[in-house]
Parts: C-alpha cells; structure tokens; sequence
C-alpha cells in the first residue's frame, strides 16, 4: 500500500474481522482490496477508536467526493466517512484519551 493511499484510509474502508482494506482511487484510479497483517490489527483498531473518540466534534465535517457531497450533503458529518489518519492542517487528536 502506498503512503498516500494509507493516509486517505476512511473508517468504512477497513474491515478489521475479515483483515481487509479497501484502498479507493489508487493507482490508476481503480479501487481494489488489500489484505491486513495481524501484526497491526491491534494498532490500527487502536487508532480507530481514537478517530471515533473525536467525533465528539460533529460540527466538523470531512470532505468528500463531488457527486457524494451532492447527493448526501450531511455525509461528511458521518462517522464512516472519518479519516483514520489525520494529516497537517486538519484538527489534531487529543493526546490522551480514555477508552
């Protein structure tokens, strides 16, 4: 997987049971599914739960692909169209957090 594709991840891309990813749009602009490695499951569930502790701040909404925001305009707001990776210039995680 390429960093950027990693860095694009949304939490409705990754299925954790299955150990699957869906990497959307990567090379060639084509979608395809990618497999997990056990060794990360744990910190990639971890990172997560940390995404969906920051949903806290709903009034923040995320962007989305043109004919997705036109067709459900309130997506953004959703918590499956979340980054998993937040990236510079985006609102930051806290620090700590109790799960």
């Amino acid at each position: 997987m390429r960093l950027c594709e990693a860095l694009s991840l949304r939490l409705k891309d990754v299925n954790l049971p299955e150990f699957s990813v869906t990497v959307r749009g990567g090379k060639g602009n084509k979608d395809r599914i990618g497999i997990i490695g056990k060794s990360i499951i744990q910190e990639l569930s971890h990172q997560m739960d940390l995404v969906k502790v920051c949903v806290r701040f709903p009034q923040i909404p995320v962007s989305l692909p043109t004919a997705i925001n036109r067709k459900y305009p309130n997506a953004g707001y959703s918590l499956e169209w979340k980054y998993i990776f937040l990236q510079k210039g985006h609102r930051s995680l806290p620090l700590q957090v109790s799960l």
